[in-house]
């Protein structure tokens, strides 16, 4: 998974007019998969943040709490 997302970041930082923080032709977000949810705002997670390199996984684990806590999964603590 921590290759997965180092290709990923590394990809996006590369094409930075490609992705935007507001998604506005974005589909709903019931059609997309989970893990596409949680790639995107991963990203998001990363680019607002500076683009701090080495810290993917915390990125990645951060946006699945925050994924799971709207699907009414998981409380964030």
């Amino acid at each position: 998974m921590k290759d997965y997302l180092r290709r990923l970041f590394n990809r996006n930082a590369d094409s930075q007019d490609a992705e935007t923080a507001v998604m506005d032709d974005a589909p709903p977000a019931t059609s997309l998969r989970r893990c596409d949810l949680v790639e995107k705002r991963a990203f998001l997670l990363w680019t607002a943040e500076g683009s701090i390199p080495g810290r993917d996984v915390y990125y990645w684990l951060r946006a699945e709490e925050e994924i799971a806590a709207e699907l009414g999964e998981r409380q964030i603590s």
